[in-house]
């Protein structure tokens, strides 16, 4: 089972890529860890599981790329500059987070506009709501 996060246009988008080092502490079975590893907002070519992807039959967007955003300020605020530079206003993009390999459930979502798109609905799309013992899968439309 694979996660492909995907953003999608209805024209060509530049290749983005704003990662950088980061560290994180969690505590498992009591005890702590410390990984690093590369996060950050990246927008890159889509060909991580693209067979499988259009396999799935969902109707997306033409121009599809990965996207790479974790739950944080910076990565929002990248996010968020990105597609006002890109995009005019009242143009959309959709957002994907799906999993390949898994039987899918609910596919939530969230229509609405950057100016409202936050922290908390990035949350939401970096971990949507699924049913239980399987990971969720999102879709969501932003106007700029």
């Amino acid at each position: 089972m694979s996660r492909v996060m995907l953003i999608a246009a209805d024209k060509p988008l530049p290749l983005c890529d704003k990662r950088v080092e980061r560290t994180h502490t969690f505590t498992m079975n009591g005890r702590e860890y410390t990984i690093t590893a590369q996060g950050g907002f990246c927008v890159s070519e889509h060909i991580y599981y693209r067979d499988a992807v259009d396999m799935l039959g969902h109707t997306m967007k033409p121009y599809q790329y990965e996207l790479n955003i974790e739950t944080q300020a910076d990565d929002l605020a990248d996010f968020r500059t990105y597609l006002e530079k890109q995009l005019a206003p009242g143009e959309e993009v959709e957002l994907w987070n799906l999993w390949i390999g898994f039987e899918p459930g609910p596919m939530s979502g969230f229509k609405g506009k950057l100016k409202d798109f936050g922290l908390d609905t990035l949350k939401q799309f970096d971990r949507p709501f699924g049913y239980i013992n399987s990971p969720g899968q999102c879709r969501m439309t932003i106007t700029i």
